[in-house]
């Protein structure tokens, strides 16, 4: 599963980045976990607000950080389609 989590460093990309690592380790799944800063790069896919989730390349969420469930939630989907 490859997850990145995109924003500059703000309060809430860093709680964001800080959920994601807390979610995968009670959920026991292996993931790339990649924290994009640079606004160049974030523009690039598509982004234009933070923070943001990609999970597997799909976007999850831009500009507000999900709550645990739903993270949980979009974690164990991404687990079970057998992605990588």
């Amino acid at each position: 599963m490859s997850i990145k989590i995109l924003g500059p460093g703000c309060p809430n990309c860093e709680a964001l980045e800080q959920m994601v690592m807390a979610a995968l380790a009670e959920l026991n799944l292996p993931a790339e976990v990649e924290h994009l800063r640079d606004l160049t790069e974030i523009q690039a896919l598509g982004v234009f607000g933070t923070p943001a989730l990609l999970i597997n390349d799909d976007i999850k969420i831009v500009g507000k950080v999900p709550t645990t469930t739903l993270l949980k939630a979009w974690l164990q989907e991404a687990a079970s389609d057998g992605a990588p």
